[in-house]
């Protein structure tokens, strides 16, 4: 039953928001923040944060995420004594190649892995050894097929984390938007994980 009015200049207009958080948000007034994803690196964020804006957006809005720059620095965080008087949640997201590695003995808070079977470069750098991914990348970034393949040539060998730095570079592409891409071509080959995984996520965001 929430109708806002607003105006500007001249114009004005009377709006019925879509949801409670709509509402809130075009008053001012979002939600406090919830809790912290603990991921490895920067690369990790930003696929994160493509995931949740593809798949969980509200989940986006209330937690932050956090690159702590490896694994061990996430299990460091997930030590953190737990209090019930603590109304925040903090979340470990491993890599894919974390999966096996990481004990739950002496970790208060709780975790997942990435729906990948390797860490994200790897995993992406894997996709574009498929012909018909490799051209629908070449479609996405706007890049020749061509200039595409030398990249890649020149960069085969190079150590994962720094590949994907690399390639963007090169290729004079924005990180951020590669990441959505490489998301794009990677969405279709692992949907079902990918829903697994937001349904684990929900439910420990609950």
């Amino acid at each position: 039953n929430i109708r806002i009015v607003s105006r500007y200049a001249t114009e004005s207009c009377i709006a019925q928001p879509s949801s409670e958080y709509s509402a809130l948000t075009l008053l001012g007034a979002g939600p406090q923040t919830m809790g912290t994803f603990f991921v490895e690196d920067n690369v990790a964020k930003m696929f994160l944060t493509c995931l949740l804006e593809k798949n969980a957006p509200n989940i986006l809005r209330n937690f932050n995420i956090e690159s702590v720059g490896g694994e061990s620095y996430i299990t460091e965080r997930l030590r953190f004594p737990y209090s019930e008087i603590i109304h925040y949640k903090f979340v470990g997201i491993y890599d894919g190649d974390m999966k096996g590695s990481i004990k739950e003995l002496g970790l208060k808070w709780p975790f997942l892995f990435f729906p990948l079977k390797n860490d994200i470069e790897s995993e992406f750098r894997n996709l574009l050894r498929r012909t018909e991914k490799l051209t629908s990348f070449c479609e996405l970034v706007g890049k020749s097929r061509d200039i595409v393949i030398i990249v890649l040539s020149k960069l085969d060998g190079t150590e994962h984390h720094d590949w994907f730095l690399d390639l963007c570079s090169e290729l004079s592409l924005d990180s951020k938007f590669v990441i959505k891409c490489f998301y794009e071509l990677w969405y279709d080959i692992a949907e079902k994980d990918i829903e697994e995984f937001i349904k684990n996520l929900l439910e420990l965001t609950a």
